[in-house]
Formats: structure tokens, C-alpha cells, sequence
């Protein structure tokens, strides 16, 4: 709809009109949405189009895919909107949608309900990081959980808030579209070009012209991200470059890291024609595919010296493993690359991507433009052909400028040659040779010296060696092997070679060498191992050289390259390991490097969700492990988040962590063919759970690789499993049930890890997770967030269904339930899921065994996980439930008026799951033994916020929101006993939130005991360490009924690869057979569950029998995977308010909402407040 009289330019591509569904609706949008504190404007009385209007005023304006990834300015990426027309709009009943193109991902949704634009004004909506950029956004209008990164990929402005999943193509005229806009190879689009795609830092794609072509309308330029109040970001642009433009490329290598490569990177070499040398700050080098649809640049900074060159590396192939590095030679360094056999290079005096037309340019004549190299099928290129492309991907040979050096290239066909002889030159003048023989050239007259005279000093960096560069010829024993001899995985393709003997003494005699006499050989990615066995002695003529690791930022590995090897006759002196006892300080590491260790002491499993994914460049197959008995402690279990002792924790935790390593790079959760190997270490017989005591078997080399200390094997594990050097405790056992009942009730908490049985395949546009046969496992960003298919939900529910009844609980609080009614593509009630749950439990325990609780009222936009309750009625009747929200709480004081920071209860549970209370009252009992549970699940520490939701201090994100929510449970409480007439109030559920934390210092400060903080138990694994984000929370008189508190260790000590959701991602052999992998309490969620006996009454009554005495020894600990994240697992809701607060300041139990606003108030008058306190206190939590 056109409003008349509003238009300043033609827009109004999409739609032709719009349809508006109801509120309901504001909770089915795939991503979590949080709404920004309104900006207040100069006109308070501002006309706003009402809805309905304005679909024809409202276009995307400027969209940064790549924001914090490589390059990036900015921390977040985003879309800005702007309002061409004279009147504000209301964007109520819209949404933005987005498609990516090179996934099964569709739709995702975020809804603009409740916001507007201002007239000709702007919108910031502001998505994830990448946390590689410096500078924040201005401060968003909208903040989600869309990712917005792609190469190619849509986005949509909906004026529905439907998912609009199956939009395809040009969408011009779609009644639903109010703009969209594709780039690269999008799936959706408008009119017939499109923008081209790629990573654009550190420019943005920003609207140039309003004429629904997307191609025309966009163009790529530096970022301006502007917000409704007018506040604008962004770099200041860098100014014209007006020198000399005397540069042109004058070599290109575009095999690197491919089989046979000479180099592991690609190169572009550059050379100065000129007599004065060119500043290249306002350069940049941009790269374009042969299809047209994907540009990158690159801004460049440096010096080339007149009549001297400037080496630029690139990424190479095949993990950029194969060949000679060029990232400590190089001038400049890419963090991308460029295809071997088609590409177009190009340099410009400009730091704006340039637009760039199909086919033959004339660089003299092309803005900005100052020299082209096009080869082989390419998009763009010089004169009147692009330059020959290479044979194949193992053709070593480079494009080597071959006429005059006195301008660009005219005519890339005749300019260019394939050289089978090169020289790769820097700025200095330092020359790296190539050669067709796979290596950097055959050593020439190589220097006979020890392996320790290779290295001349303890460094960590391969350019301190002191024969770097150098050929030379050296002997040693061979105590490692890392080969695949049919070359479809990652070993680490070489062998280390360490001087006999203690590094020629016959015992170390407890000191460290003066230099470390162990060096790696790289041999090749073809190499199949055939020269070496471990303890052959040989002797190795090479190159001295590196390979930093992609993904790597600090650590790069000194090794011997273009190696020739001879067997040497006669019997060395065995290699003497170096006995590593517990804990080596850092600073001593680097005297063993690269040499055989033999760990001694007591070594403990504390990570084992690397083993799947989760490292740097996607690689799996580690194992944290620290010295000692113990995992490491996540510090605020232990520390006050601002304290010292906590900063120096999380230092030690740091310095402590090893991984045991498996000798290659394999990528389970990624490559098809690497993830069809079996893991090392974990089988169907050992499980490395974390607390597992680890018992070394057989030396192991120590190295420090991906910026990390590690123990690397002397073999490559993966199909190997005889070759591991270490076995594991079985902690299984002692976990296998809870520990047996005492008092009279047993309650129960258990988040079920997104338990939905309405399944991805029926929800259409629903994306998925594959298996390593690319069938699905679980949904991908849909409205469910469970399981994919039947098969895998019944996996599911049946581990959840074995750890219910082994609990045997009388009551369970769970979290994480679907929440049918939000659900857009079933007509199903709200408790669906709990129906189902309940059906299923019946069939193992018998009719009428387990019923749940339902509510009368709840909100009408809720988030699809929510929580709930479970009973046994024969045991428990419950007597009321209240989920707490403005429109259930009516009947409890002046709670429905309560606001806390200045938000009211809406505001402060929107992006958490409402507290939901329940009232039971014990059937052999009456109104005296009824007790108060509230279950909760309180905002996750994912995503980024600002203020006091700024990440800080280990806590996460959204520590603020979660210190509100908490407050508006104490409020809750207060009212819930004033009104129920008992103080037995429980307080359950996952609180994402650590022992010394603000959320759970406001309820200890409300006069509530962490009873679960009291086992010594943790719930819970993140990032290597373990602490407890599932808690119980007890009155004081509550805690005196409490007779035992355990948290059972069923999940989070196990591994992620054991999941329901990990269904054959990797090839190991057994694994998912059945009935194993769907029988058991095991992995059932990501949370271990928790459980509390209680008496009826209290303890101290006369004549009670509290039943057996709780047991005195905890179950052993129990990590997982990470809270937030993407899943399966904690996905959060509808977002919140970011407005900023100092900690609370609370009353004890028992204070009416007044009291504890009004203590809110005297806190912020104060300005420190409990929370500060408690922060600064750094006292260690109960161990």
C-alpha cells in the first residue's frame, strides 16, 4: 500500500500489499530478538504511519555480512533499514527474514513488533559476532540472533511475521516482500542482477540507488551503520591515494597447499617499476571468482622500495599443510585465497571494493584500477585473453610476468607465463626458491650440524633458529611417525627426529637440555611413511624452515622441508625420555619442545567435547587433560568475578590444560571423508568422561601447536587405536544410579535438552544437522528445536525416559520442554509435550504412575522451550501453579505491578523462560507439609549484550538480565509464601548462572541456601573447565527438611560424540549400534540432573524419622558442552531489554514487592551495593 503524500523516492519493490497475524505469533520467530530502550526524539508528538502503512517508505539501506569475521571494523554484523518518506513508520506485524544460501538454512525470523522508524531516520539491527573487530556498533535498535554471514546469501523485510521459507528467485511484486536483497548466488532476490558476494571487509554492500534491482541498487562500500537516533559508526575513510602508481604484479602462485605444492600458501608478488617507493596504505588487492559472484579484498599495508618487490600470501589448499610457509616471509599476509586454475587479481590505490565489469579491461583507462591478472576461465582480465591456467591442481608452476617491467599488464595472455622455476622476493630482498621437484629447491651444500645447532635457542618462534633458511644435514633417531598410508585423513605427514641418548648424554640427571634436540620432518601430504620406522637412525639432509597452522595466531612449528633420507649403519643409543612429573611451568616447556616425554603423576580428564569439534580450524580428536585428581574449576565457582584470585584461577586453569593430541589434523564435523575415521580414545569400551584418571601408556612428544600445549603421540591414532598412548578410568560405574533415597519425598531438577516431539521433518523449511551420510539428526534453525526424525527423537526419549525412573523422584522440574502452542505448523495445546512425556513413562512404570502440572494462565507469547513439572500423584497432589508474568500473578500482592531496574516483569523475562511455581501438598499429608517448588531457566551467557550485559569477568553475556530475572524470582517467592501460608520454598532449574555470580549472590543475600553448591558436585562443562549452572535453592526452613542433595553424573562428564544428536558423526566402529546407543541413563542431556530428599516438616521435630543418612562421598563430577549454544541445547526466547543497573540490593525472605523496589532504589542511590561487595570479597566457594 502507497501512503499519498510521503515519498521522497521510488521503493516499494516487494509487495503489493500485507497480512498481520496475532500476537501469539511474537514467539515464533527462529531466532531471539532483543528490543532496545527507546531513543527519545526532539519531536515527541512526531507523526508514525499506523500499521498497515508504510510498506512502500521502508528499504535495506546497508547490510555487513562479513562484520567481525577476518578484516572486519566492526564486532557484529548487521542491516541497517531506512524510512524514505516524511512520516515515522510503524513496522508492527513484520519481521526480517533471512536465507542462506549454501545450507539447508531458510527463514530465519525475527520479528520488529513494537518498532518503528523515524521519518527519513534509519534502523539498526544489529546480529551475531565473529569477536573479531574493534569496534562496536552504535548502539542497535534491534538486536538477534540471525547470522547474517555468507557469501551468498538473502535477506527479506516481511511485512508478516510468517516465516516466508519458501520464497525463491526474483521476488519482486511478492505481497509479503517490503524489500529484499540477495547477494552472490542468493536464493532469493530482486529484479535481474544481484551484488556480488564474498567477504567485503573491511566495506559493507550500501544502497547506491532505489530502482528494485538489487545489482543496480547495491554497490560494495566502507561501512556507515546508523541507528534510529542518527547516531552513525565507521572508520574515518583514508584519503585518496594521490603518489606514484609504479606497482604491478609481476608473479602469482596459485597451487599452494595442494598435493605437491612448493609452498603451503599462494602468493602475489609485486614489483616496483618506479624510482620512489609506494606507501601501500591506502592499496588494496581484490580478488574476483571466475562465475562473477564472489569479490574479496584486501587493504594492504606496507612499503615496497623503488625497484624492489612486495610479497603478499594468501591460504593455500588442503589445510595449508603441503609445502614451504610464506607467512614469515611474506610482506603482507591474507587471511583468504584464490582458486588455482581461474581468478581475477587485481590492485588498487583504493580501499573500496571496486566495481568491476565482465571480460577485458584496460587497466590505464579503469578508475583505481592499476594492474589486472586474469588466468584461466576468468571473470575479469587484461587485454585480449586471460593468461593459460595451470594443468591441474598438482601442476607446481607460477604465472611469472615476462615482457617489460614499465606498466600493467595490457594483455594477460601475452604477459604471463607458467615458470616452472621461480623466486618468491620480498620487500627486503630476501628470495625463497621454488622448484618442480614439490619442494623449495634440492639443499645446496648443506651445513653438517646437531639438531640442537639447527635450533641455536629456546624459542618458541621458528625464525630464532639459527640456521633458519639454511640447508643442512643432520642425524638423529626417529621417535615418531605420522603417516596414513591410503591418504584419506590428516595425519601430521612427517616424523620427529631426536638426538640419541639425553641429548647425547647417556641421562638428563633431573635438568632440562640447554636446547631442545628434537626437530619435525615434513615429508608431504602424499608421503605414506614408507622411508621410516620409530627408532630407525638416520640421517636427513633439508631445508630448515616453518608452518604456522591455520587457525593458529601465536605458534608455528620449526621444520625440516625438500628432506632426503639416509639409513645410517650401526645401532644408535635408544632416545632417553624426559620424565614430565605434574605440573611444568611454562617458561621450562620450550627446553623440551618437540622432544619424547613420559608424563608421570596423576593426570585427570577435563575436556572432552574437542574430541568432536570446537578447536581452532574445526579439527577434532583431543583430550583436555591437567595435572592432578581433578578437573579444572570453572574461577567463579570458586573466586567473586571481579576478584584477583579469580583472574589468577583462570591464569593457572590456563597454564595447566594439555591436550593429548591424536598426530594429524582431522575434522570430524566437517570433511565427509575425514569423518567416516574412527575417533581416538573414546570407543564403545572407554568413554573418557571427564574426572577420569588418565593412565599413560607409552611415551609422548611435546609440542606447542594451534597456540597450545599438547602431548602429540608417536603415531596417528585415528584407525590405530592399539597405538593410543593412554587408557582411561571407567567412572561409570560409580555413577550408574543416584544415590538410594532418604527422608520421605525425593524432588528432582533435569534440563532435557530441547525435548520436542513435534520433529523438524514436519515443519516445513525446517534445515537439519546431517550425520556423516548426510541424513538428517537434528533441526537447524526452525520453529522445533529437537530432533529431526522419529527415529532419533525415540533415541531421545528413551535416555530421558531410563535417567526419570532411575532418579525416582516424586516430583521433577524440567526445563527445556516444547512449548506446543508456539509452534506455527501443529494446532496442538501447550502442554503436548508433557502429554507425550507422561504417555511414555506410563508404558515403562505403569497407567497413572506420572502425571504433570498445568496452569490456567500463562503469556500469550511465550518462547517454544518452556518449563514444567512431572509428579507421581499417588505420592503428591499438587494444589495450584502460577508461571509468573503480569497476567498471572494478579492475585499475589502488587507482584503484576513490579518493576525492577525500571522494567516491568515482561520486559525482565523477555529473553528467559518464566519462573514457574508450583504448590504440592503430600497425599498422606495436609496443608501443614505443603511445600512451594519454582522452576526457572534464566537467560543463557550466549550472544553479546551492552551495559551491564556486557560479557565481563567470566560471566558471560546478559549477566545483568540474569540478576533481574533473579530478583523478580525472590519477589515471587515472597509473595508465594505470604500467600500459600508456608516458607518451604524451592528453588530449582538451570540458572546459567556460576556459585559466585550476581544472580545467585541476590538469592543467597534474599535468604535462600545453595543447597547444590554444598555437594562439591558441578553440573555442567565449559571451555575445559566444570562448575554448576543447576542449582537448588532452599528457604531456610526448606533447608531443614532437606535431608541429601546430589547431583547425579549421567551427562555432562560425557562426551558430545555420545549424544542423541551426534548419530553417527564419526566411523567408530560400534558406536551406534543398537539397542546400545538408545539404552542407558548416558548423555541423555547436556545438564546432569539433580535431586533432593526431603522430610515431611523438618528435621527436628519431635518424633520424626528422617530415613537414611544422606551419603557422605558425592557422585563424581560431570561436564558437558557450552551454555548458548547452537545447538541443540539452549536457544533462547524472545529477547530483553539492555537497559544498564547496578547489582541488586535485597531484602531477606518474606519482603512484599515494595520493599524490594524500594530496596532497589536506596542500592542505585548507593551505587555499590551488595553485588559490588560480594565481587570484591574474593572468598573461595565450598569446595
Amino acid at each position: 500500500m502507497t501512503t499519498a503524500g510521503h515519498h521522497h523516492r521510488t521503493a516499494g519493490f516487494g509487495r503489493a500489499g500485507r497480512s498481520r497475524t496475532g500476537l501469539a505469533a511474537a514467539a515464533l520467530a527462529g531466532a531471539l530478538v532483543v528490543p532496545m530502550t527507546a531513543l527519545a526524539t526532539d519531536d515527541a508528538a512526531a507523526e508514525v504511519a499506523p500499521p498497515g502503512d508504510g510498506t512502500d517508505c521502508v528499504v535495506i539501506s546497508e547490510v555487513n555480512s562479513s562484520g567481525g569475521s577476518g578484516g572486519g571494523v566492526f564486532t557484529h554484523r548487521y542491516v541497517e533499514l531506512e524510512n524514505i518518506c516524511d512520516v515515522a513508520v510503524d513496522m508492527s506485524g513484520w519481521s526480517i527474514q533471512r536465507w542462506n544460501a549454501s545450507s539447508h538454512q531458510a527463514g530465519e525470523t525475527t520479528l520488529l513488533d513494537g518498532h518503528s522508524i523515524p521519518a527519513e531516520g534509519h534502523f539498526l539491527i544489529q546480529g551475531v559476532a565473529s569477536n573479531q573487530g574493534d569496534e562496536p556498533l552504535p548502539s542497535p535498535d534491534l538486536e538477534t540472533t540471525i547470522n547474517f554471514a555468507a557469501a551468498s546469501s538473502s535477506i527479506v523485510i516481511a511485512a508478516t511475521e510468517d516465516s516466508l521459507a519458501g520464497l525463491a528467485g526474483d521476488v519482486t511484486g511478492d505481497a509479503d516482500v517490503v524489500d529484499a536483497l540477495g547477494w552472490g548466488s542468493p536464493p532469493v532476490w530482486l529484479g535481474d542482477s544481484r551484488p556480488p558476494g564474498g567477504n567485503h571487509n573491511p566495506d559493507v554492500l550500501t544502497r547506491v540507488d532505489y530502482t528494485g534491482v538489487n545489482g543496480a541498487d547495491f554497490a560494495v562500500a566502507p561501512s556507515s551503520p546508523t541507528n534510529s537516533a542518527g547516531q552513525t559508526g565507521g572508520p574515518e575513510p583514508l584519503p585518496p591515494y594521490d603518489g606514484p602508481a609504479t606497482l604491478l604484479i609481476n608473479e602469482a602462485y596459485s597451487q599452494g597447499g595442494e598435493d605437491g605444492s612448493i609452498y603451503s600458501d599462494r602468493y602475489v608478488e609485486l614489483y616496483n617499476y618506479g624510482s620512489e617507493d609506494i606507501d601501500l596504505t591506502a592499496w588494496s588487492i581484490q580478488f574476483t571468482n571466475a562465475a562473477g559472484n564472489y569479490t574479496s579484498s584486501a587493504n594492504l599495508d606496507g612499503v615496497v622500495p623503488a625497484e624492489g618487490h612486495f610479497l603478499i600470501a594468501f591460504e593455500g589448499g588442503q589445510g595449508d599443510d603441503e609445502g614451504v610457509s610464506l607467512d614469515d616471509h611474506a610482506d603482507f599476509v591474507v587471511g583468504n585465497w584464490f582458486s588455482s586454475l581461474a581468478y581475477s587479481l587485481y590492485l588498487t590505490t583504493s580501499t573500496t571494493q571496486v566495481s568491476v565489469p565482465t571480460g577485458a579491461v584496460d587497466p590505464t583507462e579503469w578508475e583505481d584500477i592499476v594492474d589486472v591478472l586474469g588466468f584461466g576461465d576468468a571473470h575479469l582480465w587484461s587485454g585480449d585473453a586471460p593468461a593459460e591456467t595451470l594443468d591441474s591442481l598438482t601442476d607446481v608452476r607460477a604465472f611469472q610476468r615476462v615482457t617489460d617491467w614499465d606498466g600493467p599488464s595490457l594483455n594477460n595472455e601475452a604477459d604471463f607465463d607458467l615458470v616452472e622455476e621461480f623466486v618468491a622476493t620480498n620487500s627486503a630482498g630476501e628470495e625463497l626458491p621454488g622448484g618442480r621437484d614439490g619442494g623449495p629447491g634440492e639443499p645446496e651444500d648443506p651445513i653438517e650440524v646437531s639438531i640442537a645447532e639447527i635450533r641455536g635457542a629456546v624459542s618458541l618462534d621458528p625464525q630464532d633458529a639459527a640456521l633458519y633458511g639454511e640447508s643442512v644435514s643432520t642425524s638423529g633417531v626417529v621417535t615418531a611417525v605420522y603417516s596414513d598410508a591410503d591418504n584419506d585423513s590428516r595425519a601430521h605427514d612427517g616424523f620427529y627426529l631426536q638426538t640419541p641418548g639425553a641429548c647425547g648424554a647417556e641421562s638428563f640427571s633431573g635438568e632440562y637440555p640447554e636446547v631442545p634436540c628434537a626437530i619435525f620432518v615434513h615429508m608431504g601430504t602424499s608421503w605414506d611413511g614408507a622411508e621410516v620406522d620409530i627408532d630407525d637412525y638416520v640421517e636427513v639432509t633439508a631445508i630448515v624452515s616453518s608452518w604456522r597452522e591455520t587457525g593458529a595466531s601465536e605458534s608455528a612449528q620449526l621444520q625440516l622441508v625438500s628432506a632426503s633420507i639416509e639409513q645410517l649403519d650401526g645401532d644408535a643409543q635408544p632416545v632417553v625420555p624426559v620424565t614430565y612429573d605434574g605440573f611444568v611451568a611454562v617458561e621450562d616447556r620450550p627446553y623440551l619442545l618437540g622432544m619424547l616425554i613420559e608424563p608421570a603423576g596423576e593426570w585427570t580428564v577435563t575436556d572432552n567435547y574437542s574430541l568432536l569439534h570446537g578447536n581452532p580450524d574445526s579439527i577434532g580428536g583431543w583430550v583436555g587433560i591437567v595435572d592432578g585428581e581433578e578437573p579444572l574449576r570453572i574461577p567463579n565457582t570458586v573466586y567473586a568475578p571481579a576478584s584477583a584470585e579469580r583472574a589468577a584461577l583462570a591464569q593457572e586453569n590456563a597454564e595447566r590444560l594439555i591436550w593429548l593430541d591424536h598426530g594429524g589434523r582431522n575434522r570430524w564435523s566437517s570433511f565427509a571423508f575425514d569423518r567416516h575415521m574412527p575417533l581416538p580414545y573414546l570407543n564403545t569400551e572407554q568413554h573418557v568422561r571427564i574426572g577420569a584418571e588418565v593412565d599413560f601408556t607409552a611415551p609422548v612428544i611435546l609440542e606447542y601447536r594451534y597456540d597450545s600445549w599438547r602431548f602429540q603421540p608417536t603415531a596417528f591414532l585415528p584407525g590405530n587405536p592399539e597405538l593410543e598412548p593412554a587408557t582411561f578410568s571407567d567412572t561409570r560405574d560409580e555413577n550408574a544410579a543416584p544415590p538410594a533415597r532418604a527422608g520421605d519425598l525425593r524432588l528432582a531438577g533435569f534440563n532435557v535438552l530441547n525435548y520436542f516431539p513435534n520433529l523438524g521433518e514436519d515443519e516445513p523449511g525446517c534445515g537439519y544437522h546431517e550425520d556423516r551420510f548426510g541424513d538428517p539428526t537434528t533441526a537447524d534453525w526452525c520453529d522445533v528445536r529437537g530432533a529431526y526424525s522419529q527415529q532419533h527423537f525415540e533415541t531421545q526419549q528413551a535416555r530421558i525416559i531410563e535417567t526419570i525412573v532411575a532418579m525416582d523422584a516424586d516430583v521433577v522440574a524440567l526445563q527445556e520442554m516444547e512449548n506446543s502452542a508456539q509452534l506455527n505448523h501443529v494446532d496442538f495445546s501447550r502442554d503436548y509435550a508433557h502429554e507425550v512425556l507422561i504417555e511414555a513413562l506410563n508404558e515403562v512404570e505403569g497407567e497413572g504412575t506420572w502425571d504433570f502440572v498445568s496452569v490456567d494462565e500463562f503469556p500469550e507469547s511465550e518462547d517454544v522451550i518452556r518449563n514444567g513439572y512431572i509428579y507421581k500423584p499417588a505420592v503428591v497432589e499438587p494444589v495450584d501453579s502460577v508461571i509468573l508474568f503480569e497476567g498471572g500473578v494478579e492475585h499475589l500482592g502488587e507482584l503484576a505491578d513490579l518493576t525492577i531496574e525500571g522494567q516491568t516483569l515482561s520486559e525482565v523475562y523477555s529473553n528467559a523462560r518464566e519462573p514457574m511455581a508450583a504448590v504440592f501438598q503430600p497425599v498422606d499429608g495436609d496443608e501443614d507439609d505443603r511445600f512451594i517448588t519454582i522452576v526457572n531457566h534464566l537467560k543463557s551467557k550466549g550472544g553479546s549484550g551492552t551495559g551491564d550485559n556486557e560479557e565481563q569477568y567470566g560471566e558471560g553475556a546478559f549477566n545483568g538480565d540474569r540478576t533481574r530475572q533473579a530478583m523478580g524470582m525472590l519477589a515471587f517467592a515472597n509473595e508465594l509464601e505470604d500467600y500459600y501460608g508456608t516458607d518451604r520454598i524451592y528453588l530449582m532449574g538451570d540458572f546459567n548462572s556460576y556459585e559466585l555470580e550476581d544472580p545467585l549472590v541476590v538469592l543467597e543475600d534474599g535468604g535462600y541456601v545453595n543447597l547444590s553448591a554444598q555437594t562439591g558436585q558441578w553440573s555442567y562443562a565449559f571451555s575445559s573447565e566444570v562448575g554448576s549452572l543447576d542449582h537448588v535453592f532452599a528457604t531456610e526452613a526448606a533447608a531443614s527438611t532437606v535431608v541429601q542433595t546430589d547431583i547425579w553424573s549421567t551427562n555432562a562428564a560425557e562426551s558430545i560424540a555420545l549424544e542423541y544428536s551426534r548419530y553417527e558423526a564419526t566411523g567408530t566402529p560400534g558406536l551406534y549400534d543398537e539397542p546400545g546407543w538408545s539404552q542407558g541413563v548416558w548423555r541423555a542431556s547436556d545438564h546432569d540432573p539433580i535431586v533432593a530428599d526431603i522430610v515431611v516438616g523438618t528435621q527436628d521435630e519431635p518424633g520424626e524419622e528422617p530415613g537414611e543418612e544422606p551419603t557422605e562421598e558425592p557422585t563424581a563430577p560431570a561436564p558437558g558442552e557450552e551454555p548458548g549454544d547452537d545447538g541443540p541445547g539452549d536457544d533462547d526466547g524472545p529477547g530483553a531489554g539492555d537497559d544498564t543497573g547496578a547489582g541488586p540490593g535485597l531484602p531477606t525472605t518474606g519482603a512484599n514487592p515494595a520493599g524490594l523496589v524500594a530496596a532497589a532504589m536506596l542500592f542505585l542511590l548507593a551505587g555499590a551495593g551488595i553485588v559490588a561487595a560480594n565481587r570484591r570479597r574474593g572468598t573461595p566457594a565450598s569446595m
